[in-house]
């Protein structure tokens, strides 16, 4: 399962087409479907400018898919696709989001960066109107936040990610932007775009290694809370290839508590820290 979440249909088209998407429903937003593309289940949505319209939308094909009970089926992917301006990145430069923070909630979220990416990647700062004011060190949109907060619902986190192509920069500001330019910005990266979509799709589908076996780690004595974190701690660290690594120390542990610590530590080293930018001063940070 992917869902795609883009905010303006100028943004979306080059993906519809890609994608080879077609109409479904027109309300309560503009909803793009392909049941079977290369073996994907793909929607793409378009919600319409800012947080509410974004947070709405999410809501909307989440809920959908939860009542066609889709979400058990498979992991379900979520990609916010969209234009973002940046004091200094180049037009239709390609920035994978590792941070986002909101303007008027004061508030962040780092995505867990998992999937290969050999581009560039940006924090983004998501503000309540259109802005012209660049903050250092940070791209800067409507949406981004309301999407991250809104989609982490549906899915784990490492399933929940963001690109922004730059459509504006301190040289280069709104005022010239139209349709037609959204458009080719988005047109210029579609093969990265889908590059990067085809790395989580390949992660989402993660291989065991052959010596984890989870059924004979769960023998191990422990609560049923221990149980269900393990689980969920299993799927994190084979989707980052990370199982392998402690398969010997976790299997020799007399408790499940103690597979947890040594999962927990793994987990910790294993997604990496990237600092965002002072865009959001720390004493003003909940």
């Amino acid at each position: 399962m992917l869902t795609i979440m883009v905010a303006l249909h100028c943004e979306a088209k080059p993906f519809i087409d890609a994608y080879r998407l077609k109409k479904v429903d027109s309300k309560p937003f503009d909803h793009y479907q392909n049941i079977d593309y290369e073996g994907l289940n793909i929607d793409l949505v378009v919600s319409g400018i800012g947080a509410l319209a974004m947070a709405s939308a999410v809501g909307w094909i989440g809920a959908k898919g939860v009542s066609d009970n889709v979400k058990g089926q498979s992991q379900r992917i979520w990609v916010n696709l969209g234009t973002a301006g940046h004091i200094s990145q180049p037009l239709s430069s390609l920035l994978l989001v590792h941070g986002v923070g909101d303007e008027v909630q004061q508030k962040c979220h780092y995505p867990p960066l998992v999937a290969r990416w050999h581009g560039v990647s940006e924090s983004v700062l998501s503000v309540s109107s259109p802005c012209t004011q660049y903050p250092d060190g940070a791209a800067v949109d409507m949406e981004a936040y309301a999407f991250f907060t809104s989609a982490l619902r549906f899915s784990d986190a490492e399933f929940v990610q963001s690109l922004k192509v730059v459509s504006d920069n301190q040289e280069s500001g709104i005022e010239g932007l139209n349709a037609a330019k959204l458009t080719e910005f988005m047109s210029a990266n579609l093969l990265g775009i889908k590059t990067y979509i085809n790395e989580l799709v390949s992660i989402s589908r993660p291989a065991f290694c052959p010596e984890f076996d989870i059924d004979k780690l769960l023998e191990i004595k422990g609560t049923h809370s221990h149980r269900l974190q393990v689980i969920e701690l299993v799927k994190k660290l084979s989707v980052m290839n990370a199982l392998e690594k402690i398969s010997a120390q976790v299997f020799s542990c007399a408790s499940l508590k103690d597979v947890l610590l040594i999962m927990n530590k793994e987990l910790s080293l294993a997604v990496p820290t990237i600092e965002m930018p002072s865009i959001i001063s720390e004493e003003r940070l909940s």
